[in-house]
């Protein structure tokens, strides 16, 4: 039996990346537009830049698997029992994991009201109640819905 906890961490190369885009774009927008009339862009690109770089030094995971079941990032925990499946699914050319909820409904009333919605305009592109894209991940998204599916059937097969 696997060893849990496991934990996917996020791939932080891409994010060092877009945080040094944003901290070029704050820069630029500070020196040619002026601080007075481009304020609104500086904050807007200055808070990127935070927290893009508070993300990629974070080392908070992605994805953990616990004994208890599944926690994804910045979506609340599913147990083991309200999990239906995983799979990698492609939708607008990008690769998401997505972890299916048994009561989908049931587990969007946890969210917040604008994830919520958000979770409901994602839902009419594909089916699913966990959405992560492959770039948050060091590793292919479909390796860790194989690992989450592996995991929720050793929990069915010592808890039938």
């Amino acid at each position: 039996m696997t060893d849990l906890p496991i934990h996917y961490r996020a791939a932080r190369k891409p994010l060092l990346v877009f945080g040094v885009l944003a901290f070029g774009m704050t820069v630029i927008v500070c020196g040619l537009v002026g601080w007075l009339t481009g304020r609104p862009a500086a904050l807007f690109f200055g808070a990127c830049t935070v927290v893009i770089f508070y993300r990629a030094l974070s080392s908070a995971a992605v994805v953990s698997l616990k004994p208890e079941g599944v926690v994804p990032w910045r979506y609340p925990p599913l147990a083991w029992d309200e999990i239906d499946f995983a799979e990698a699914v492609q939708s607008s050319g990008e690769v998401f994991l997505v972890i299916h909820a048994k009561d989908h409904d049931g587990y969007i009333q946890g969210f917040t009201f604008f994830k919520r919605k958000w979770a409901q305009m994602n839902a009419k592109l594909m089916q699913g109640s966990v959405y992560l894209s492959r770039s948050l991940f060091q590793v292919p998204v479909a390796d860790v819905a194989k690992a989450i599916n592996v995991e929720l059937a050793r929990w069915r097969s010592g808890n039938t």
